[in-house]
């Protein structure tokens, strides 16, 4: 070897050694910023779940709604829910047959579901057809106690039983067809008594749901009533005014999300320490999202030693994050949905890279609170929207306003500019077009898009 490579050689040797060197400094300060855990804190009090409530009657009926004939719902709910919150696993009663399923009455938006319920009668009564016993539970259960308070299972974590909701979706539809059919034989006392129906059992379901999943069925619930009256209107423009009297305010409990917010993080943080309890040899691909034994194994071990992933700090973490959610929802469901809108707009909502300290901690934070809780603020408020704007319709087929004339009498309500900028009149004024406030954080998502509402001839 000449000199001159024997120079560079050695060089090179330095360079790596101080390399080396410097890994290993590095790799020495990252395991001492990663093996001493913070101490133990209770869960703050603002994140705290109140106490579990024993379950209301139409509670445990809505989890009975479809049981096998024969059978009492709220006996069959009791005995099945209670049995499945206590164990945590039980028999799943969302998978029995629903009586109601598909067009023309399990109808979505940007589909005019209004329009098409007025229009398929024939397809109507024979989807209803098979829905008798249902139909007599959902009048019983409505016939009661309409307060609905869920019972919720002893611990929450990711393999918690949900209660049955199935049963309360189809009552909505039931109700919805069955105000429909009533409108098409003119017989408005039957149409108002189901719509009013439908409304009170979604709005049973908003005010005391406790859980996300509930909430958004709750809010699909009353979507289904929403559009049964839009159809009823469409067949009978002369009732408007008794359909108006049936689209008050939607309670304040209705858009508040503080409740199943903590729900929600009692079920995240019940899963957190499902799996720091187990530290499987999985967690590498859980995070990464790509197999890799290799990484697999150095993660168990990582884990085992708790080097990286240290409990205390993790649940602090989890517990800020959630406590910020909450800051923004405090003030009510306007702010949080502004100030998700703001951070989806700057940025500030994406994810971030590997944390020095409680690395594999903060990235199972970030893993398990990957779901975009701020569009489930929209969809909440997606409800109300939908019943200012069929209120507007049928306000501008009651004062005769003519189409020409219908965006200058708009600007003139008591309308919020926030939601006022949702509305137009399209088609030379013969439907309002409606922007969900969902397409202000996910444009993409099958239900952010624009829906109309035709003003009733």
């Amino acid at each position: 070897m000449t000199p001159g490579l024997r120079g560079i050689a050695r060089v090179s040797l330095r360079g790596l050694l101080a390399l080396l060197a410097l890994l290993g400094v590095l790799m020495l300060a990252w395991l001492a910023s990663n093996v001493v855990d913070d101490r133990d804190q209770p869960v703050p009090a603002a994140l705290a779940l109140p106490p579990n409530p024993p379950g209301s009657p139409l509670f445990f009926a809505v989890q009975g709604l479809l049981a096998p004939p024969g059978e009492a719902p709220e006996a069959v709910g009791r005995r099945e829910w209670l049995q499945a919150a206590a164990t945590g696993r039980g028999p799943d009663a969302g998978q029995r047959p629903r009586p109601i399923e598909g067009l023309p009455l399990d109808c979505r938006a940007p589909q005019d579901c209004a329009q098409l319920l007025a229009a398929s009668l024939p397809q109507l009564g024979r989807q209803l057809a098979p829905a008798a016993l249902l139909g007599q539970r959902c009048a019983a259960a409505l016939a009661g106690d309409l307060r609905y308070e869920e019972h919720l299972p002893a611990r929450l974590h990711a393999a918690s039983p949900l209660p049955a909701y199935s049963g309360a979706v189809q009552c909505a539809l039931w109700l919805s067809g069955q105000a429909v059919l009533a409108a098409s034989r003119d017989d408005r006392d039957a149409a108002v008594r189901r719509l009013r129906e439908g409304r009170q059992l979604a709005e049973a379901l908003l005010v005391g749901c406790r859980m996300l999943v509930c909430e958004m069925v709750a809010v699909r619930m009353m979507e289904l009533q929403f559009q049964g009256l839009g159809a009823v209107a469409l067949l009978r423009p002369a009732w408007s005014a008794d359909l108006i009297a049936l689209l008050p305010p939607l309670p304040p409990q209705a858009l508040a999300p503080g409740e199943w917010l903590k729900t929600e993080h009692a079920l995240m943080r019940g899963s957190l320490d499902d799996l720091m309890a187990e530290c499987g040899g999985g967690l590498a691909t859980m995070l990464l999202g790509v197999p890799s034994r290799a990484l697999d194994l150095a993660g168990h071990w990582a884990c085992q030693g708790r080097i990286g992933l240290l409990p205390q700090a993790t649940r602090r973490a989890m517990d800020e994050r959630w406590l910020r959610v909450m800051a923004s929802a405090g003030p009510g469901l306007d702010a949080a949905l502004d100030h998700a809108i703001a951070q989806r707009q700057s940025g500030l909502a994406a994810p971030r890279g590997l944390a020095w300290r409680n690395t594999l901690g903060m990235a199972l934070v970030g893993v398990l609170e990957g779901a975009p809780y701020d569009e489930y603020f929209a969809r909440q408020a997606d409800a109300e929207l939908h019943r200012q704007a069929l209120r507007t319709v049928l306000a501008v087929q009651l004062q005769r306003v003519p189409p020409a004339e219908r965006a200058t009498w708009l600007d003139r309500q008591d309308l919020p500019a926030r939601l006022r900028g949702r509305l137009a009149w399209v088609d030379e004024g013969a439907r309002l077009q409606v922007r969900p406030w969902l397409a202000e954080l996910n444009a993409g998502h099958p239900r952010a898009a624009a829906y109309r509402l035709a003003v009733p001839l």
